[in-house]
């Protein structure tokens, strides 16, 4: 019997309708052609923008037509420059308008600041870090969601995902602030991977007590600054792209994709104990 095989496209920091998110989105139909996506997700900024009447056309429908047309969920979750000027509130209106998953059908999903996305034997926690006016605003509601969800007596694969980066070697180097309120909740939980963006880079990171770290904010605009971290980075890329991450019972592969669809990097790692149980997916997808 097969096992049971979730696919997922990361991307991150792609808002823009340019032409570089164009490409982003033509190498992962071409990806999405040779192995399905079960869904893509995406690590914040989803809009750089104001808002107009035709905006999601230009930054979402168009660059991901073909992701979008083959059925291919897009969740979302939240960046800083998704806080300004009123963003969220039209992003979360869009979401219920297009009701992608009650359709069954391809599209942005965004049903709230904090969410869970389940499937198969992966819980996904999106978590919005980020707040009108703050650079670093109280993380309390984050926290408590987070925590609540991580406590649960469950052996799926858990992945957090949060627009701010905890250590980067890039622009904004190492986020104090982030290492200082989630480190000690990763001590407390097991947590298998932890997606991020907010830098116009990819990177992954030597684990930290387990859990493996990326960012993956390549999605339509690069930026090559090289700064020191305190945690040892393993792999980066200073070019247009995203990452894939596959799951099965017993292992996952985190793959990073250039811009000509090429595997760039590749770690696998191992559950540490089998799963008891498959869960219901409480994300429809």
């Amino acid at each position: 019997m097969q096992k049971p095989v979730t696919h997922i496209a990361i991307y991150g920091d792609a808002g823009r309708g340019n032409a570089e998110q164009f490409e982003l989105g033509a190498i992962m139909a071409k990806r999405h052609a040779v192995k399905p996506f079960r869904l893509a997700l995406s690590t914040g900024d989803n809009q750089y923008d104001s808002t107009t009447p035709d905006l999601m056309r230009k930054i979402f429908e168009e660059p991901f037509v073909d992701l979008i047309n083959a059925g291919v969920p897009f969740f979302q979750t939240p960046g800083n420059h998704d806080m300004d000027e009123g963003r969220i509130e039209e992003q979360l209106h869009y979401s219920r308008r297009i009701n992608a998953l009650s359709e069954g059908k391809g599209g942005w999903v965004l049903p709230a600041p904090h969410y869970v996305i389940r499937d198969k034997h992966v819980k996904i926690i999106v978590l919005n870090v980020t707040a009108p006016g703050s650079d670093f605003p109280d993380q309390r509601e984050a926290l408590e969601f987070a925590e609540a969800e991580l406590a649960e007596d469950s052996a799926d694969w858990k992945i957090l995902c949060f627009h701010y980066h905890l250590w980067s070697t890039g622009l904004r180097g190492d986020h104090e602030e982030m290492k200082a309120v989630f480190l000690p909740l990763l001590e407390r939980y097991q947590v298998d991977f932890v997606f991020a963006g907010h830098e116009h880079h990819a990177e992954v990171f030597a684990p930290w007590r387990g859990t493996h770290f990326a960012i993956v904010g390549n999605g339509s605009e690069i930026r090559e600054h090289v700064m020191p971290s305190d945690q040892e980075c393993l792999f980066r890329t200073n070019e247009i792209g995203f990452a894939e991450l596959t799951l099965d019972e017993a292992q996952a592969c985190l793959v990073l994709i250039d811009r000509h669809g090429q595997e760039i990097w590749k770690q696998v790692k191992q559950r540490l104990k089998p799963l008891a149980s498959v869960g219901e997916a409480s994300q429809q997808i």
